[in-house]
């Protein structure tokens, strides 16, 4: 049975939020900064994107060690799903 509580999500609601998921698992392509989905997926079930999130990350480019990233292509209110919880 599916057990909402269970389920291990990081929220985006802000910058912070996104540094700390690209920080805690990079991936650098041609000079890039990235998250690493399937290190994400060891720890995480899901990602999800808020509204407020959407506002404050879409299309920010922000220095991280692995490079510049920026959260583009997600939707508001969209989560991610890394793993099969059922």
């Amino acid at each position: 049975m599916f057990d909402p509580s269970a389920v291990r999500v990081h929220h985006l609601d802000d910058v912070e939020d996104y540094l700390r998921l690209v920080t805690r698992h990079p991936r650098t392509v041609d000079g890039t900064a990235h998250v690493d989905w399937e290190a994400a997926a060891a720890e995480l079930d899901a990602v999800h994107l808020t509204a407020r999130g959407l506002l404050r990350i879409g299309g920010l480019a922000v220095d991280t060690a692995a490079g510049t990233a920026c959260l583009t292509g997600w939707n508001a209110e969209c989560t991610a799903w890394l793993r099969d919880r059922s």
